[in-house]
């Protein structure tokens, strides 16, 4: 049974009073220090990731997107004031039937994009490490794809920058360190699973009910990489990445919330 968590937002605050570009609205300070310790624990190179946000810029303006305060600002206006669902990659979405409304509105993680079905708006929160087909499904049923590129992948989708140019009615390009170019942006968030819960909070999404978010399960599954078959246990920096994850969520939710947690 997947842990359902439910958050109510009381915040009066208009998305268009905070510079998304750059800041999102966050506490920008605990974030950036949250984001060091990331480096430090994981072995992950600065340099390498502000090429990655460089090369992002270039891609962005290659491929004539839309500037990100205009796609996060239709986004709030999708979203803001609404019960939505955050779907993870955690073993809780194994067996799951994933069949939404119409007016459902679902943020989901990567490869967990796959099994969804219906007519919910949906944003696929993804670094296409789960692979390109479940982000092109949800353009494809008219949703959003909310890309991440970072040290790991920037020269695969550099090459796959015709898909890029497929997805720009819909699509948000997020990077890792803070963004040299108004063509992207930064969500914090270290996992596909957490910038997709962090995002949905960010655009004031009244409510969370989450799904296959085992952040701090020892089982990863094939919504996450084929290589675990079905499923199977992560791997050492499988379950660093999600632990962090976890920690990145805990620390920053309350700063956009300032609101009660309902688990339920």
């Amino acid at each position: 049974m997947a842990k359902t968590e439910s958050f109510t937002n009381n915040s009066t605050r208009s998305i268009s009073d905070i510079n998304i570009t750059s800041t999102y609205g966050w506490d920008v300070l605990r974030a950036i220090d949250l984001y060091r310790m990331v480096l430090t624990d994981m072995g992950i190179d600065y340099n390498v990731e502000w090429d990655a946000s460089r090369t992002a810029c270039l891609i962005a303006k290659s491929a004539e997107l839309r500037e990100p305060l205009e796609v996060l600002e239709e986004l709030a206006s999708i979203v803001k004031g609404k019960e939505v669902y955050v779907i993870g990659a955690g073993p809780s979405l194994l067996n799951k039937e994933l069949r939404f409304r119409e007016d459902d509105i679902v943020f989901c993680a990567d490869g967990a994009c796959s099994p969804i079905e219906g007519e919910a708006m949906v944003i696929s929160v993804t670094d296409l490490d789960g692979g390109i087909e479940p982000a092109d499904k949800v353009y494809n049923m008219g949703g959003y794809v909310v890309l991440h590129i970072h040290g790991d992948n920037y020269r695969n989708i550099a090459i796959n920058i015709d898909l890029v140019k497929k997805w720009r009615k819909r699509i948000l390009i997020t990077v890792q360190t803070l963004p040299p170019c108004s063509s992207v942006t930064v969500i914090p968030g270290f996992t596909d699973g957490d910038r997709a819960y962090l995002l949905a909070l960010s655009l004031e999404a009244r409510g969370i009910i989450t799904i296959g978010m085992d952040l701090l399960s020892e089982i990863s599954t094939a919504f996450s990489k084929k290589i675990y078959g079905e499923y199977g246990y992560s791997t050492v920096n499988k379950l660093r990445k999600l632990r962090w994850g976890y920690r990145i969520i805990d620390s920053l939710r309350y700063g956009i919330l300032g609101s009660q947690t309902i688990h339920r």
